[in-house]
Formats: structure tokens, sequence, C-alpha cells
């Protein structure tokens, strides 16, 4: 083989090995593109996960709404009824 020939098979080896990493290049972008938006959307899917349960935590601490004053008031006295009734038997057992 000639230098000429040997020259021209190495410009040729240069071409693909430079086509070779430009595809390396694209791809890798590629791979960081995608684990990006999977990391965005895990963050998304983290913060409705947090708001949902902030918004549980505050249906649950508000005090329950009495449909009927009649049956509010009924609660209320039967919850002095039993708290009498636990102050009663306390000092029974005192």
């Amino acid at each position: 083989m000639s230098i000429a020939e040997l020259q021209e098979r190495l410009t040729i080896f240069k071409m693909g090995l430079k086509e070779e990493l430009e595809k390396k290049k694209q791809d890798i972008k590629l791979q960081n593109r995608v684990a990006k938006q999977e990391l965005d959307e895990t963050k998304k899917n983290i913060d409705k996960y947090m708001t949902e349960q902030a918004d549980m935590r505050k249906q649950k601490k508000k005090p329950p709404v009495c449909v009927g004053h009649s049956s509010c008031n009924e609660i209320k006295e039967l919850k002095k009824v039993l708290e009498e009734k636990r102050k009663l038997r306390i000092q029974l057992t005192s």
C-alpha cells in the first residue's frame, strides 16, 4: 500500500470515528433530557401528593359541621352525661 492510500484510509477512519462520537454525544444529550423530564415529573407528583396530604390534614382538623341544631345539641348533652359518668366512676374507684 502506498502512503496516499494509507492516508486516505486514515482520513476515512477518522471521519467514521468523528461521526460515531457525534452520535454518542447526541445519545447522551437525549438520555439527559429524558432523565430530566422524568425527574421533573417525579417532582410534580411529589408536590401534588404533599398538597393532597395537606388538604386531607386540614379537612381532618375542621370541626364537624352539625346538620341540624337539635342533633348537635343532643350530641353535646350526651357528651356532658358521659363526662359526668366518667367523673363519678373515677370518684368511686378512688
